[in-house]
């Protein structure tokens, strides 16, 4: 996707690039962003709609889910090593 987007295969403008911790730390904030980027109005009644579909379904309602790569049979190491370029990309630190 990096590279496709860098030579233009896939059009840049076609994407809108949100860091998922920004997306936990204000979801308001972080649809807000998406909307901007794609030139989409952002409706007073759309944001009010996503403030009270958050406020119905707060994280962790059911209680929190753990889950390692191992569960799944993967192992960290690679894919840590797979992800390299995207974090190095966008920026994206590595989580403990």
């Amino acid at each position: 996707m990096i590279d496709g987007r860098a030579t233009g295969r896939l059009p840049d403008a076609q994407f809108a690039d949100i860091g998922y911790a920004d997306l936990l730390a204000d979801p308001v904030v972080a649809v807000a962003g998406v909307y901007e980027t794609f030139g989409w109005d952002y409706a007073p009644a759309t944001r009010q709609a996503i403030v009270e579909h958050l406020a119905a379904r707060p994280q962790d309602k059911h209680g929190t889910h753990h889950y390692t790569l191992e569960d799944f049979g993967l192992d960290p190491a690679e894919e840590r090593s797979r992800f390299i370029p995207y974090q190095e990309h966008y920026q994206v630190p590595d989580e403990p």
